[in-house]
């Protein structure tokens, strides 16, 4: 699940041609650059979600631009870099909840965790490389992000 993206518009008549490779390598070097340091700027507990980064670039010559992406497919990356609200777990099998913390085993009916603020390691990368490389953010239609995030 992409967290967020860089676009880039280059020359239109050019990528048609297929000639903007310098287009093409610019804005593989500027994506390379934000996942470097979205991986240096990780959150870090197990080293699971800084190995899972990604990155693709797309080349569209029928709309005309070249974009890259920054990822990660670990599933909780999106509370720990948004954050999210708190909630309330409880079991669904059995009568109650059995886990390890702080060193023994609890058990509990139900269980209260609550808000987690949101660490934004992909988006600052992002606005660092792109305010360095003359690049401008846009939100991709392809992805959801909550109003007033990026």
């Amino acid at each position: 699940m992409p967290v967020t993206s860089s676009r880039w518009v280059p020359n239109r008549a050019a990528i048609r041609a297929g000639n903007d490779a310098l287009g093409v390598k610019h804005t593989t070097k500027a994506t390379l650059r934000v996942l470097n340091l979205a991986r240096v700027r990780c959150p870090v507990r197990t080293g699971n979600m800084r190995n899972s980064h990604q990155m693709r670039v797309e080349i569209d010559s029928a709309r005309n631009y070249v974009v890259g992406h920054v990822f990660t497919r670990v599933k909780y990356a999106r509370a720990v870099h948004d954050g999210r609200k708190s909630r309330t777990i409880r079991p669904v099998k059995k009568k109650a909840l059995r886990f390890f913390w702080k060193g023994k085993w609890w058990v509990r009916a139900v269980v209260h965790q609550g808000p987690v603020k949101g660490r934004p390691w992909l988006r600052k990368a992002l606005r660092e490389v792109a305010a360095s490389e003359g690049y401008k953010i846009s939100r991709s239609p392809r992805y959801t992000y909550p109003a007033g995030r990026l």
